[in-house]
């Protein structure tokens, strides 16, 4: 479900879940820098934005703002998030208020401090952000869209944002009891890992009928899954743990041991929708 402007009723007093972001409108400036310092698989330009608020509390939601935006004389620096995300942050008060407005009306947030930013790209291997210097364009943002979090909806047949934002979650509950014996002690991060992280992404993001496919790949002496979608993506939620690239060209194929959810993998599959 999505309101845009007017479309938002003003005695709405149901509790939902809330999504809220301001599309970035002059994105196509914004990917030419990008490029220019080598961040050549940016976001298409359409699928940039700021995101204001993202509850999975219900509440009764705010009337959007229907203003345009106009972001200037700020500070930026492009900084690589958990996952691989490389993106554009900015410090602009007004994003920063009104996300506290919205905490105020009954909104929450998985993350402690707010901070604007814009995704530039996922697929960040390679790329020092500090490489990247600031940008000084003014960012030109349309008005609020209003969105409920369908988690479900959003991570079966998802695309490449929404699976990075599954991929995060998921990699937020790697922890060392999921581990199994061979791999408990070691080098700590996501090692050891990436069977069960892989498995939870698989069936949450809908399976075989979403277009995914486990594969699997012996790399640095260790065993390592991953996924592919149809069409060649690559979905890896353990890819840290290396110190070189994975050649993934290189994978074979290879279904999980069991057709559910084993034990390890609904642990993450329950924790990530809490």
């Amino acid at each position: 479900m999505t309101t845009r402007f007017s479309d938002y009723p003003a005695n709405a007093t149901e509790k939902k879940t809330l999504y809220v972001h301001r599309p970035l409108l002059n994105g196509d400036a914004l990917v030419q820098w990008a490029k220019s310092k080598g961040c050549t698989l940016c976001l298409k330009p359409e699928n940039m934005h700021v995101t204001l608020c993202y509850s999975k509390t219900p509440l009764v939601w705010p009337s959007p703002k229907h203003n345009i935006e106009r972001v200037t004389d700020y500070v930026s620096d492009v900084k690589k998030f958990d996952g691989g995300a490389l993106v554009l942050h900015f410090d602009w008060l007004p994003f920063k208020t009104r996300n506290q407005q919205l905490l105020a009306a009954g909104a929450t947030s998985d993350y402690p401090d707010y901070k604007s930013h814009i995704t530039l790209t996922y697929e960040s291997e390679g790329l020092d952000p500090e490489s990247f210097g600031s940008y000084d364009g003014d960012l030109l943002f349309g008005p609020e869209v209003f969105k409920e979090v369908d988690l479900e909806k959003r991570w079966k047949n998802s695309n490449l944002e929404e699976s990075a934002d599954l991929l995060m979650r998921v990699r937020g509950e790697l922890k060392p009891n999921l581990l199994k014996p061979k791999f408990a002690g070691g080098v700590g991060g996501t090692s050891g890992h990436c069977y069960v992280a892989s498995e939870a992404m698989y069936h949450m993001m809908g399976g075989k009928e979403a277009g995914l496919t486990p594969h699997f790949i012996h790399h640095e002496g260790q065993p390592h899954w991953f996924l592919k979608r149809h069409d060649g993506t690559v979905i890896d939620p353990t890819a840290d743990q290396f110190t070189t690239p994975v050649p993934y060209e290189k994978s074979i194929g290879k279904g999980f041991l069991t057709k559910q959810p084993s034990k390890r993998a609904q642990q993450i599959i329950d924790r990530v929708r809490q």
